[in-house]
């Protein structure tokens, strides 16, 4: 769905929301917060950090499906559509711009309260999918970003948010063979967890240093191998779906083949 309505008309935008295309289902990412997953991880230990008034208890994910890279935000607890907003505004599209294309998290109130939020601020057109749209691996995926970065923190986890954050994105992702911080940055930001955070840290192999316009060439070079990966595993899920739609095809019938199929379409979409 494109959602280009004002605030007013958010309900009747919701109640006339379209399946996605077959185009939107299809695509893979092709160039960084091009496509974003946006999760929402509740109940984490209550943290305030210094000169707040109120605990968080929860926080906002912002996963770039090309690049691996997430940004996190502490939020209070519950569907505050102010707080993501905000949050959208200063961690994505102040840092990336506009994303193609948004995938809400499996909580059917995520996508509907995120764009009353961002709706009154923004008043641009862009595909946003929810529910169904994301498949239960990538929320799984996502929580463990958050659960395995911050819960160790205990009530100090929003104060040290940027360090965990920094952690993951500074590590080795298996996928696109880099971390997320050179693939989208091509250099490395000489980022290494203090023993005391005890957080999770694989660190990528030494990056030589460049200069501007060797890393711009670089940045090219790293785009295009990271979109023929991304390529290349749709391609290999493509032929899995094939593969299990004929099976299923063959032991239930037509219609469990072709339920599995439009559960693969969206897979694109989906961090390995």
């Amino acid at each position: 769905m494109t959602r280009k309505g004002p605030r007013g008309q958010g309900g009747a935008a919701r109640a006339n929301r379209q399946p996605a295309t077959a185009k939107a289902r299809a695509a893979y990412p092709s160039r960084p917060w091009g496509h974003v997953a946006v999760h929402l991880v509740s109940d984490l230990p209550p943290s305030r950090p210094p000169g707040r008034q109120m605990d968080f208890t929860s926080a906002v994910i912002f996963f770039d499906l090309f690049s691996r890279m997430v940004f996190i935000e502490a939020i209070p607890q519950g569907m505050d559509p102010e707080a993501l907003a905000n949050a959208f505004m200063s961690k994505v599209f102040a840092l990336r711009g506009m994303p193609d294309c948004v995938v809400c998290g499996p909580d059917p109130r995520l996508a509907s309260e995120w764009w009353l939020g961002v709706w009154p601020r923004m008043g641009a057109g862009v595909e946003a999918y929810g529910g169904g749209l994301f498949q239960a691996d990538c929320a799984s995926d996502l929580e463990q970003v958050v659960r395995e970065y911050l819960v160790p923190l205990g009530d100090q986890w929003a104060e040290r948010l940027v360090m965990a954050e920094m952690a993951y994105n500074g590590s080795l992702h298996p996928l696109i063979g880099y971390s997320p911080f050179y693939a989208v940055n091509c250099y490395d930001p000489g980022f290494r967890p203090a023993p005391d955070l005890a957080l999770p840290f694989n660190p990528p192999p030494p990056a030589p240093l460049l200069s501007n316009d060797q890393r711009l060439q670089r940045m090219e070079q790293v785009m295009a191998e990271i979109k023929g990966k991304h390529a290349a595993a749709y391609a290999a899920r493509q032929a899995a779906a094939t593969s299990s739609s004929t099976a299923a095809s063959a032991v239930g019938g037509g219609a469990a083949a072709t339920a599995d199929s439009k559960g693969v379409e969206v897979t694109p979409l989906v961090p390995a």
